[in-house]
C-alpha cells in the first residue's frame, strides 16, 4: 500500500530530501540512432511525491513519459538508486523495501529507436523497529565539542537511548528516556582530538529494544580550553589585607585557558607518565608535580600539535615529568604560540571573571563551587563543581596551580601585560586546595609560592594560550569526493586563527549563499552539484583560500556499462608489428593473432566506480573521462573484479593486496596469469598494436604523418586529444573519430596499461606473444593528452614501473 502520512510530509520538509529532476535534453552528444541528433525530443518522466513507509510495507510508484516523436517503450528502474535492473511495459511498479533507510528510487523511460530520457528521482524514508541516523554524517569532522545527534525514529519508538563512547562499539549510555528525535549533552564538552561513536536504540512502549546503526565522527584537534576575551580589559588586581596593593593591570591580548586542571589522563597522554598519589579515576587533576614537570608538559604538548615551544633550556635535572628538579639555561619566550603555564595576571583576571568580589561566586563560602576541607577529604574529579562566568572550573580549590611568575611584591603602579619578575627563589601558586581549612584561601586574589622544584599532592597546574591577531591557518582541508546520485554530501574545513575566522563555500569560485558554516552539507546530490568547491576562510586580518576539493556525482543513468555484446569483436590475422623509427619498436617482426574482444573506449570513470567504488582519477568533472592516476595493480584489480561481478573466471590470482585496492595498489603478492580463462584482463602488447593498426601498416592510425614536421596539425586534432589541443587535461571518451575497428581513443586522451613486462623484440615470427615472465617495467601505449605527434604512433613504446600519473589509464580484453 502506499503510505502518505503527514509526519513523513514533515520529515523530507525538515531535512530537505525533496530532490525531483526532470530535463529535456538528451544525455548522449552523439547518439547513432538518431543521427539528426537536434531534431528528436527524449521522453519526460513525471514521479511522485516522495513518502515515507514501513520495512516489508508494498508501494507503488507511477511515472509517465511522453514522446512527440516516438513511443514509449518500456520504463528502467533503479530501486538500489544506482542500477537499472527492473523493467515494466507501463509507468508503474510495487516494491517492498525489506530493510530500512533513505532509499534513492531512480526511473527513465526508453522509446522506440532506443533513445534513453534523462533521470527522475524520489526519496523513500523506510522506517524499520530501529533509528535511522541522519547526523552528524558519519565520518565527519565535527566543528564542536558539543555536537547534536539527529535520527529519525523506528516505527514503534516512543523512547530512545543514546550511547556515545570512544570505543567501537558504544557502551557509554549518555540519556536514555529522550522522547525527542535529537541529543545535545550541554553540560560539558566531548574530549578533543578524539573519534566518537554513536548509536540510538529506539523503544517500544512493551521495552522492547531496536538498535540502530554505529556511526563516527571526530572532535576538533583543539583541546578544551575557553577564550578569556582580556584585550583592553583593566581590572584590580590584588586585594586589602591580603594582596596589597590593590592595582590596575591592563592586557593587550587575549588568551585561551585550560577549562580545567590539567587531568592525569591529559598529563600521562602527553608525558607517558603520572606522577599522582591520588590515582582512582583518569579524570581527577594531576599532581605531586614541580613547576618545572609543568614546564615539561606545556612544551611537549606545544611539540605534538605543532607550536613553537615557549620554554628553553639546555638541561634536565630529576626526572620529566615525575619529579624535575631543574631545568638549566631555562628562557621564557612569552611570544611564542605554544602552552604555557599563565601569569599570575592572567591567573587572577580569569579566576575573577570580571567579578570585584572576593570569590568569583560572592562574598561567603560556598560548597557549590570549591573543594575544600569542608567537604572533602581528598581531590575529586575536575568540572565537578560549578564553574565561574568565563566557564572556568576548580578555579577555587582542588589543587593548587602553578603560575609561570617569580614570587614578588606587587606595586602601586599600573601594569601591561605583567610577566612578573625575571629572577627569584619561588614560583607563585594560585587558587587553594582541597586540604586547605581555610575559605579565604579560595579568594580571587589570594597568593602563596613554593619551591618550584617541590612536589606536593595538593598541588597541580593548568595551561594557557595567548593569542595576538593571526592568520587564518586551515588545519583540515575539504576533502575531494565521489558520491552516488541522491547520496549525501559533507565538505568540511577547520580552522584556526584570531579572531576566530568565517567561513564562506564556494563552488566553481563563486560564493554559495548562506554557505557560512565550517561544514557546507548536500543532502541529496545532483550530477549538477558536481565542480570544484573551495572554502575562503578570512578575519580581520587575512583571508586565506582552501585547497580544491573535487565533487563527483556520478549520475548511473549515464554510465553506458560495456559488456561483451558491445565490446568490439577483433578477428584473429597476422601484422607485422613494430617500426625502423626506434630502436626499441624493432626489428619489425611478424605476429599472428587470435580472435578476442577489446571494450571500444578507455575505461571511463563513472564505470571504474560503478566496479571499485572509488575514483582515484586527477581529473574527475566528467564520468565520461577515462580514469587515470592508478597503477597497473589497480587496473588488474578492476578486471578481476568485473569479472566476478559478472560470472566470469578470473584471469589473476594472487595472496596478498599492498597498498590501496583501486586507489593506489602497489603490489601483488604471488600474482599469476591464466590467460585461457575467460575474465576481463589488460591487453597484451601485440593485442594492443593489432587493435590500434586495424589492418594498417601505417605509422598513424588515420595514415602516414610525418610525425617530426610542423604543418597543418587539423587531421591530428580530429583524431586525438594531445597536446595540442587537449588543454592539458583529459577528456570524455569517444569524441574523436574511431579507428577501423571502431575503437576510441587508441591514440591521445590517456595512455594505456598494457599486460606485458617490457623487453626488447624478437625477430621470429611470434604466436600470441605475451611478453616475458618477469621484469622491472611495463608496457603502456597510445600516447595521451600531454604527448607530442610521435608518440602517437601505432608502434610507439612506453614503459614505466607500476606508478601513477593522470595521464594513463587503460582498456580490457577478453577471450
Amino acid at each position: 500500500m502506499l503510505i502518505k502520512i503527514a509526519q513523513g510530509l514533515l520529515l523530507l520538509a525538515v531535512f530537505g530530501f525533496l530532490h525531483c529532476s526532470k530535463g529535456s535534453g538528451p544525455f548522449e552528444r552523439d547518439n547513432l540512432l538518431d543521427p539528426e541528433g537536434t531534431n528528436w525530443h527524449p521522453p519526460m518522466v513525471i514521479a511522485m511525491d516522495d513518502s515515507l513507509i514501513a520495512v516489508g510495507d508494498s508501494i507503488t510508484i507511477r511515472a509517465s513519459g511522453s514522446d512527440p516523436n516516438g513511443t514509449v517503450m518500456e520504463y528502467l528502474w533503479a530501486l538500489d538508486g544506482f542500477s537499472y535492473k527492473n523493467k515494466t511495459d507501463s509507468g508503474e511498479i510495487t516494491i517492498a523495501f525489506q530493510t530500512a533507510g533513505i532509499k534513492t528510487v531512480l526511473v527513465k523511460v526508453l522509446d522506440n529507436d532506443s533513445i534513453e530520457s534523462e533521470t527522475d528521482s524520489i526519496i523513500i524514508i523506510v522506517m524499520g523497529d530501529a533509528p535511522i541516523n541522519v547526523s552528524p554524517v558519519n565520518g565527519v569532522l565535527s566543528q564542536t565539542a558539543r555536537p547534536t545527534l539527529r535520527w529519525i525514529p523506528g516505527k514503534f519508538n516512543s523512547s530512545f537511548t543514546v550511547l556515545l563512547d570512544t570505543v567501537n562499539p558504544p557502551v557509554s549510555v549518555k540519556k536514555t528516556g529522550v522522547t525527542d528525535s535529537s541529543f545535545a549533552d550541554t553540560t560539558r564538552d566531548l574530549k578533543y582530538g578524539k573519534t566518537y561513536y554513536w548509536r540510538i536504540i529506539g523503544v517500544d512502549p512493551f521495552s522492547q529494544t531496536a538498535p540502530g546503526e554505529v556511526w563516527q565522527f571526530n572532535t576538533p584537534l583543539t583541546s578544551g580550553m575557553k577564550l578569556i576575551s582580556a584585550a583592553g580589559h583593566v581590572f584590580s588586581m590584588g586585594q586589602n589585607t591580603t594582596a596589597m596593593p590593590v592595582h590596575s593591570v591592563q592586557f593587550t591580548y587575549d588568551f585561551f585557558m585550560d577549562s580545567s586542571e590539567v587531568t592525569q589522563e591529559d598529563f600521562f597522554r602527553i608525558m607517558g607518565t603520572n606522577p599522582s598519589s591520588f590515582s582512582e579515576t583518569s579524570n581527577l587533576p594531576v599532581e605531586y608535580v614541580t613547576w618545572f614537570d609543568a614546564v615539561l608538559y606545556c612544551n611537549k604538548k606545544s611539540e605534538l600539535e605543532g607550536k613553537d615551544t615557549v620554554y628553553v633550556y639546555t638541561w634536565i635535572s630529576g626526572t620529566p615529568g615525575n619529579g624535575c628538579s631543574g631545568l638549566t639555561g631555562l628562557s621564557i619566550d612569552m611570544s611564542k604560540d605554544g602552552y604555557r603555564l599563565p601569569t599570575e595576571a592572567e591567573w587572577e583576571y580569569a579566576c575573577r571573571a570580571n567579578t570585584a568580589t572576593e570569590y568569583y561566586w560572592g562574598n561567603g563560602a560556598s560548597n557549590a563551587y570549591a573543594w575544600y576541607s569542608s567537604n572533602t577529604a581528598t581531590i575529586q574529579p575536575v568540572a565537578t563543581r560549578l564553574p565561574n562566568a568565563f566557564g572556568l572550573y576548580d578555579m577555587a580549590g582542588n589543587v593548587r596551580e602553578w603560575c609561570n611568575d617569580w614570587y614578588t611584591s606587587y606595586s602601586n603602579n599600573m601594569v601591561y601585560d605583567p610577566v612578573g619578575p625575571a629572577y627569584g627563589t619561588y614560583r607563585v601558586l594560585r587558587g587553594g586546595a582541597y586540604d586547605d581549612p581555610f575559605i579565604n584561601t579560595f579568594a580571587s586574589a589570594y597568593r602563596t609560592n613554593d619551591y618550584p622544584y617541590t612536589r606536593s599532592t595538593s598541588t597541580g597546574f593548568r595551561a594557557v594560550l595567548s593569542l595576538s591577531v593571526s592568520t587564518p591557518v586551515i588545519i583540515y582541508q575539504p576533502q575531494s569526493q565521489t558520491v552516488d546520485i541522491g547520496q549525501t554530501v559533507t565538505f568540511s574545513v577547520w580552522a584556526n586563527g584570531y579572531p576566530p575566522p568565517a567561513c564562506q563555500w564556494q563552488k566553481n569560485g563563486i560564493d554559495i549563499s548562506g554557505a557560512t558554516f565550517a561544514n557546507y552539507i548536500i543532502a541529496s546530490a545532483l550530477p549538477s552539484d558536481s565542480g570544484v568547491y573551495t572554502v575562503v576562510v578570512s578575519n580581520s586580518r587575512e583571508r586565506v583560500k582552501s585547497d580544491s576539493a573535487v565533487l563527483t556525482v556520478i549520475d548511473t543513468t549515464t554510465i553506458k556499462y560495456v559488456t561483451t555484446d558491445s565490446m568490439v569483436s577483433i578477428s584473429g590475422a597476422m601484422f607485422p608489428m613494430g617500426s625502423d623509427l626506434n630502436a626499441d619498436e624493432q626489428p619489425i617482426h611478424t605476429v599472428s593473432i587470435s580472435g578476442f574482444f577489446m571494450s571500444n573506449t578507455e575505461v571511463t570513470q563513472g564505470e571504474y566506480v560503478r566496479v571499485m567504488g572509488v575514483n582515484p582519477s586527477y581529473f574527475a568533472s566528467d564520468t565520461n573521462q577515462p580514469v587515470e592516476n592508478l597503477t597497473w595493480f589497480d587496473a588488474v584489480l578492476y578486471c578481476n573484479k568485473r569479472s566476478v561481478l559478472e560470472g566470469r573466471d578470473s584471469v589473476y590470482s594472487y595472496i596478498g593486496i599492498s597498498g590501496i585496492p583501486g586507489n593506489g595498489c602497489t603490489g601483488l603478492t604471488g600474482l599469476a596469469i591464466t590467460m585461457t580463462n575467460n575474465g576481463y584482463r589488460l591487453p597484451t602488447e601485440a593485442e594492443w598494436e593489432f587493435a590500434c593498426r586495424a589492418g594498417s601498416v601505417d605509422d598513424f592510425l588515420w595514415g602516414s604523418y610525418p610525425p617530426n614536421s610542423i604543418q597543418d596539425t587539423t587531421l591530428i586534432d580530429s583524431n586525438a586529444w594531445w597536446a595540442n589541443n587537449s588543454g592539458n587535461i583529459s577528456h570524455a571518451v569517444a569524441q574523436k573519430r574511431y579507428n577501423g575497428f571502431e575503437l576510441y581513443d587508441m591514440t591521445g586522451n590517456v595512455q594505456e596499461w598494457c599486460n606485458d613486462w617490457y623487453d626488447a623484440y624478437g625477430s621470429g615470427m611470434e604466436y600470441d606473444p605475451i611478453g616475458p615472465m618477469s621484469g622491472t617495467s611495463r608496457i603502456t601505449r597510445g600516447g595521451s593528452w600531454t604527448s607530442n605527434g610521435i608518440d602517437l604512433r601505432c608502434a610507439a613504446r612506453i614503459y614505466l614501473p607500476p606508478v601513477r600519473v593522470n595521464w594513463l589509464g587503460f582498456r580490457v580484453v577478453s577471450r
